[in-house]
Order: structure tokens, then sequence, then C-alpha cells
């Protein structure tokens, strides 16, 4: 299934100037039309090649009538000689980028914090272990030692004389 991404539509588009006079002009069905080549701007990165033979046939629409939207509407720009776009398209697609930049940069940044806490989190455990490690050394690993036995006694001892 192809990633399908949501596009700001201005609500009041239909009363742009552009698009009133391709109203004017075409009707109703080239206000689709112009939605149609949006979509496929879209979709396509920003630019569409030139190729309204295609176009025609994709949208079941008549071939002067796209050529007639993206040429002589002034709602599209032609990039070279092969290709055009809409600067409205265009400034959308770079917010896009932008903030999926910034979602990656605080995505990474976040990463970053984190493996910091863990690594904190690992050294102040090993130092931890360390003084652990040095009392042991200085009082003597023994005295602990039994002292643990003893207490396993005494839990033994207390479970025996409990026993059913």
């Amino acid at each position: 299934m192809k990633d399908s991404f949501y596009f700001p539509h201005d609500y009041h588009a239909r009363e742009d100037v552009k698009v009133t006079r391709l109203l004017r002009s075409h009707g109703w069905s080239a206000y689709g039309l112009y939605w149609a080549l949006i979509e496929m701007l879209y979709e396509n990165g920003g630019k569409i090649a030139s190729d309204y033979e295609m176009m025609a046939y994709d949208l079941r629409a008549d071939l002067k009538l796209i050529k007639s939207i993206v040429e002589e509407s002034d709602l599209f720009y032609r990039s070279g000689s092969t290709s055009f776009g809409s600067r409205s398209v265009d400034r959308r697609l770079q917010q896009r980028r932008e903030r999926a930049r910034k979602a990656a940069e605080a995505g990474r940044l976040g990463g970053v914090a984190n493996a910091k806490r863990m690594l904190d989190d690992r050294l102040a455990e090993t130092k931890l272990e360390r003084r652990g490690e040095a009392i042991e050394q200085k009082v003597g690993i023994e005295p602990f030692q039994q002292q643990k036995q003893q207490v396993k006694a005494l839990i033994a001892s207390a479970a025996d004389r409990h026993a059913f």
C-alpha cells in the first residue's frame, strides 16, 4: 500500500483570483482537475512531467483542458522545459520536510540523552560496586560471610521448629 499523506487545502481556495479565472474560463470540472493535478504534485515530490496526453488519459479529461489549466491559469509554473510545479505545493512540502527534520533531530537528541542517562546510571552502579569492594577489603569478607551463614542457620532452625 502506498503511503498516504494529508495536504492542507485552503477552505477559501475557490475565491482566489486565479482560481476564479479558471472557473470562469472552464467551469467546475477544471476546478476538480486543478485539485487532481495538485494531488499528483504531492505524490511526485512537487514536480510533474509535462506529459499532457498521459495526464489527460489518467484523469479521463480533455487534453486541451489539461494543457490550458497548467499553462494558462498562472496556478502552476514551468520547471524547465519538461515539467511543472506549484509554488504553494513547494512551500508546503518544504514545511513538511522542515517538520520532519526537526522531529528527527529531536528524536536523535532524545536518543543521545537516553544513552547518556543509561551510561551515567551504569557509572553510578560501578562506583557503588567499587565502593562496596573497597569496604569489603577494609573490613574483610569473612565477617560478612559468617553473618550470612549465621542468618541462614537461624532461619533453618526456626523452620525446623515450626514444621508439622
